[in-house]
């Protein structure tokens, strides 16, 4: 969140969609600003969701492993919006933590 909160892009909508995780997700949301939805759901229902009630002309899904670089929504948004022909921007990601989906991605990229 802290990484989302010091974009160099200012107009960002948060959206989280939180599966009633224990570890007060939603209450350290509510201090971004997020708008919270609890769903009992699997990631990618969770994704649509959000991406439904997203008001925003383009959508970044970050989960809660991501820490983004300080430029890089609106280097995404430069992108874009450079013609009507772009239909989406994929960026470099590295996630951080000790979780079990941080372990796969790192051991994906074990060459």
């Amino acid at each position: 969140m802290e990484s989302i909160k010091n974009q160099s892009y200012r107009n960002i909508e948060i959206i989280i969609v939180d599966r009633f995780s224990s570890d007060k997700t939603a209450e350290i949301a509510k201090e971004y600003e997020a708008r919270v939805y609890q769903l009992d759901c699997e990631r990618a229902k969770a994704k649509n969701f959000g991406l439904r009630r997203a008001r925003g002309r383009y959508v970044m899904f970050v989960d809660s492993d991501m820490e983004l670089m300080p430029d890089v929504v609106k280097e995404c948004v430069e992108l874009a919006g450079m013609d009507n022909k772009t239909g989406g921007v994929i960026i470099p990601e590295r996630s951080v933590g000790e979780g079990f989906w941080v372990r796969v991605r790192d051991f994906e990229r074990l060459k």
